[in-house]
C-alpha cells in the first residue's frame, strides 16, 4: 500500500488547475443569474400592467382610460400595489420598486369613437435596475411597450443622472427618441397628453420625453 502524500509542487498544481477553472466558470454563472434576473424583472413589470388592465375593466374602477387620440392614463405601482394583492413588491435585484416614479401608461392611439389603448411601462428600483436603453456610453430611461419589452431593456440607471448627455452625437439621440418614445398604430410619433394621472407624485413624475402636461 503506498501512503505517499502530495508532494507541494503537486498540491500547488491542483490549486491553479481549481483557480483557472473558478475563474471560467464565475463569470459564466453570474451572467446566467443576471439573465435570470432580467427576465424576471420583465415578467414582474407586467404584471402591474397586467393588473392595470384588470382594474380599468372593473365596472366599480376608480381608474378611467383616456379618451381621446393621444391622451394618456398613469397609473404608479403604489396605486396599482393598493389595488392588487400577490403583486411583486420587490425587483428580482432585491430593490424595493420606486413606486411612485414607476407605473403604467395606458395610450390612446385609436380615436373616441374607436379607441385603441397600447400599456407603455416605466419601473426602477431601489438599486438603480430598471427600464431604459443603452446608447454608446450613455444610459436612459426609456417608456416601452408592454409587447416590446424585453430583458435588454432592463439596465442599471444608478449614473444616469450624473451623465454629461451634451456630448451626445446626433445618431446617438436619434437611437434614444426613437427606441423611447411613443408611437401610433402606423409607427407615426405621438406627444402624449396626461388626462389622468393616478400617482402621488406627479410633476413629469415618470420621465416622459413626449408627454405634454395637463395640469396634473
Amino acid at each position: 500500500m503506498n501512503n505517499k502524500g502530495f508532494t507541494l509542487i503537486e498540491l500547488l498544481a491542483v490549486i491553479v488547475i481549481l483557480g483557472v477553472l473558478l475563474a471560467i466558470a464565475v463569470p459564466s454563472v453570474s451572467k446566467y443569474i443576471n439573465t435570470a434576473k432580467k427576465s424576471t424583472y420583465v415578467i414582474n413589470v407586467k404584471e402591474y400592467a397586467d393588473a392595470a388592465k384588470k382594474e380599468l375593466n372593473l365596472i366599480d374602477s376608480e381608474f378611467e382610460y383616456p379618451v381621446n387620440y393621444g391622451e394618456a392614463t398613469i397609473i404608479s405601482f403604489r396605486k396599482l400595489k393598493l389595488a392588487m394583492e400577490n403583486i411583486p413588491k420587490k425587483s428580482p435585484y432585491g430593490g424595493e420598486w420606486l413606486e411612485d416614479d414607476s407605473g403604467i401608461y395606458i395610450v390612446n392611439d385609436g380615436s373616441a369613437e374607436k379607441p385603441h389603448y397600447t400599456y407603455y411601462i416605466q419601473a426602477e428600483d431601489s438599486n438603480g435596475y430598471g427600464i431604459g436603453i443603452v446608447t454608446g456610453n450613455y444610459v436612459f430611461p426609456c417608456l416601452v411597450s408592454y409587447d416590446n419589452l424585453s430583458s435588454r431593456n432592463i439596465i442599471n440607471l444608478k449614473n444616469y443622472d450624473k451623465q454629461d448627455i451634451s456630448k451626445l452625437t446626433e445618431e446617438e439621440i436619434n437611437e434614444v427618441d426613437n427606441s423611447c418614445g411613443v408611437s401610433d398604430q402606423n409607427n407615426n410619433p405621438i406627444d402624449i397628453l396626461i388626462t389622468h394621472a393616478y400617482t402621488e407624485k406627479y410633476n413629469g413624475v415618470i420621465e416622459c420625453p413626449t408627454c405634454v402636461d395637463d395640469g396634473y
